[in-house]
């Protein structure tokens, strides 16, 4: 952590879903802000995204709107879409949470988001975070996707693996 910012090294391993091997990881380094929030420009307007409304207490809610725009990665004869999210949060409460980095006294935070593209598709989403204070992120993290009649769609988890405090 300096300053604002938080920099973060990731080793990301994605899971088949057919075999549950995991892949090779991929390495990345970036750079965060500190509270986590994360900002966005689409069509020229920014938003943002509030991850966790500090300080966090438990039974806390709050709740936001923001806009993405998609990259345009299928070329310029693809439209590109922007995506509204309405979201309501909640810190839910202390849970101890293991990964391989070890055993921590977390503060569950969960999202429940709905949202709506331009192309007139929408859905919703279950994002839960369980921060730890002690090593100043979050430890683990789940990403559910539904359609808007309940289908389920993308799953993800991640969690911490190792960390290193700076001095």
């Amino acid at each position: 952590i300096s300053g604002d910012f938080l920099r973060v090294n990731n080793a990301i391993k994605t899971s088949n879903s057919q075999t549950g091997q995991l892949s090779t990881p991929t390495l990345s380094d970036n750079t965060q802000r500190a509270n986590f929030n994360v900002s966005y420009n689409a069509g020229g307007k920014v938003s943002t995204r509030i991850n966790f409304d500090w300080p966090l207490e438990i039974g806390k809610k709050w709740s936001y709107d923001h806009t993405t725009a998609s990259t345009n990665a299928l070329g310029s004869n693809f439209p590109q879409l922007n995506f509204s999210y309405k979201t309501n949060a909640e810190v839910a409460g202390f849970e101890e949470i293991e990964t391989a980095a070890g055993k921590f006294k977390t503060i569950k935070v969960v999202h429940r988001t709905s949202w709506k593209e331009s192309a007139n598709n929408e859905g919703t989403q279950l994002i839960t975070y369980w921060f730890a204070p002690q090593v100043k992120r979050h430890v683990k993290y789940t990403f559910e996707s539904f359609t808007i009649d309940g289908v389920p769609g993308t799953k993800e988890t991640s969690e911490l693996s190792s960390y290193t405090l700076a001095p």
